[in-house]
Parts: C-alpha cells; structure tokens; sequence
C-alpha cells in the first residue's frame, strides 16, 4: 500500500518458492491477488498482460479452493483487471459474475467493488441509463457496508450525469464533492478523472480557463490512473503553457485534450 517496491520485492522473492511448493490454494489466491495490485499501482492502472495473467491465476487458485468469498473477490480482481485493459466486454462478464455470487453470499464488501466497476463500465460505454442505476445501487450498498471509499466513485458519476444533462451546477457540485471525499481517504482513489473531466468541461465552456487548468494539472499526478500518451501530452502542454503566461495557447491546447478525452471515453 506504500509502495515500497523495494523491499516488496524482496517479500516476493522470499515468499515464491516455498508457497510453489507447499501453498495451499486461499494461499496462491491472495499471493497472485498481491501481485496483481502491486502491478497495478505501480504501472497507474494500466494492465499489461503479465498483470491480466496474475488476476486469471488468483482466480484459478480461487476456484480450487473451493472458497465462495475468495471466489468472488477473484472473480472482481479479473474483471477489474479486464476493464482497466479496456476490455470492457470481459471485464462487465466477470463483474456481473462476481456480483452474482457475492449477492448469495451475502459479501456487502465484494457487491460495493463490483458496482463501482460495473458503473464505471458503462460509463466508459457512454450508457447514461446503466450508469444512473449503479449510481444509486453502489450507493446505497456502499453505505450499509461502511465502504466510504467508493462514495466518491458515485458522487463523481453523479457529475457526469450532470454534464450529459447540461446541469453546470451539478457538475460543480458533485464533482468538487467527489474530489473532496478523495482526498480525505487514506489512500486517494486513482480514478479522479472521473470528477475532474466533467468539471474541465463546465470550467472551460464558462470561460474559466485558468480554473480548468488546475483541474488538468491534477489528472497528471502520479497517484492518479495514467491517461493515454497522446492526452497526457496535450495536457501537460496545457499547463506549460498556462505557466508561462500564454492563455491562448493553453485554452487551444485544452480543447484538444477535451476532444481527445470524449473520444477515449472519459467523459
């Protein structure tokens, strides 16, 4: 959770050959769990197959278990893993599946990530109607299992609905709402873009450049999911240019990054 890479990998390096030979299945299950999220936050949530391979092995293990909780969890961690490869097919296909079983077995922990994921699926998808129904759904089970940490998944959602409908002061305030929460976890979530492309967009067709600006300097911090090359280099040209005083250049540049952002489907 740190991010020590260092000395995880020391841990790993430790902890392999006697777990292939003596690990019990709940064991390989959470060791490639760990190893799928360390890639994950070390890579900014951008999967590579080695990672993907990780998630499908969690879940063999899983299965061989016989665990209908680590089942689920691993059944989450695939489909995860799938949509943040922009496999949005398998990804939902996994969710859904997961969802399935931890709704029989009653895991309000497993239910809450897998309607994060599944909302943020389908607004990938631009599906204004799924996206309003997880809205509410990952609420309210979000909040009868105490996971605050995906009320801000919800509240930022909540803003692009608001941008879809035209509604600017809903985006302001859900979208800052939903910032606000992030930075008030432990461990802020990684997907703010989610928040911030809407507000980019009110803050930009108000005239308020400087302000969306700020916005975009935020979607390049390195805890946050690492964006497409194309649109990190149009943002950070963005703040470049803000920074040394050439408003015009920025305001171009920024709408290039909102056009490119529409089409890679952040907002």
């Amino acid at each position: 959770m740190r991010s020590e890479v260092a000395a995880l990998s020391a841990l790993v390096s430790k902890v392999r050959p006697p777990l292939d030979l003596y690990g019990t299945p709940a064991q390989r299950c959470k060791f490639f769990k760990g190893l799928a999220f360390v890639a994950n936050r070390l890579d900014r949530y951008v999967v590579s197959e080695e990672t993907l391979a990780h998630a499908r092995a969690a879940l063999t293990a899983a299965r061989e278990s016989g665990d209908l909780s680590l089942i689920a969890f691993a059944q989450f961690g695939l489909g995860f893993s799938h949509l943040w490869k922009g496999e949005l097919d398998q990804a939902e296909e996994q969710l859904q599946a997961a969802l399935a079983l931890a709704e029989r077995i009653g895991d309000v922990t497993v239910q809450s990530r897998c309607l994060t994921y599944l909302m943020m699926a389908s607004r990938k998808r631009g599906r204004v109607g799924e996206v309003r129904d997880y809205v509410s759904r990952s609420l309210e089970i979000a909040k009868a299992g105490q996971m605050e940490e995906y009320v801000p998944y919800a509240t930022s959602n909540l803003a692009w609905l608001a941008w879809r409908e035209g509604d600017f002061a809903g985006v302001w305030g859900n979208g800052r709402a939903a910032i606000e929460a992030s930075r008030r976890l432990p461990i802020r979530m990684p997907f703010e873009w989610a928040a911030l492309w809407p507000l980019i967009g009110v803050a930009a067709a108000e005239g308020r450049t400087s302000e969306a600006v700020e916005f975009a300097r935020a979607l390049l911090a390195p805890a946050q999911q690492r964006l497409p090359d194309a649109l990190t280099s149009l943002l950070e040209g963005t703040v470049r240019a803000e920074a040394a005083g050439r408003p015009g250049e920025a305001r171009l540049l920024l709408d290039q990054a909102l056009s490119a952002a529409r089409e890679e489907g952040y907002f």
